[in-house]
């Protein structure tokens, strides 16, 4: 068979036939879990550039709202997320695939401009950080 380039320029063994060789094929399932495998390296560079961002700080753990006197930030944030909690995550294989991790960055950078009045400082970084985000999405070749 053929090969042909999948995400991440991987190449991918085609058999002859098309897709109805590969329906039943298990063999193939090695190759998809190096493709993903080599997928969520980029997400591991995506997350180290946003953790080495000069706002990141604020963003490395999850928010403590009773130290912080924020009685009323789960009223407002439903789902909180942190870089720390998706560096844990990534780490412990629980992203299915680059869009859920990507997902959880951009809800942490949203949570922050939910939460925050727009032009304050916490708004900006939060505005900063999803440009961010997507900056080294593309960079690292998602789209």
């Amino acid at each position: 068979g053929a090969e042909v380039a999948g995400p991440g320029h991987v190449l991918l063994p085609v058999r002859d036939g098309g897709c109805d060789a590969v329906a039943g094929a298990g063999e193939f399932s090695g190759y998809y879990d190096a493709v993903r495998a080599a997928l969520m390296v980029r997400c591991e560079k995506v997350l180290c550039a946003l953790e080495r961002h000069k706002f990141a700080s604020i963003f490395a753990q999850p928010v403590d709202a009773a130290a912080m006197n924020l009685p009323d930030y789960h009223d407002v944030v439903k789902h909180p997320m942190d870089l720390g909690t998706i560096r844990e995550k990534l780490a412990a294989g629980k992203y299915r695939d680059p869009p859920a991790f990507k997902a959880d960055c951009a809800l942490a950078f949203d949570n922050c401009v939910k939460y925050n009045p727009k032009g304050t400082d916490a708004h900006v970084m939060g505005e900063t950080m999803t440009q961010e985000l997507e900056k080294k999405w593309v960079e690292l070749g998602f789209c």
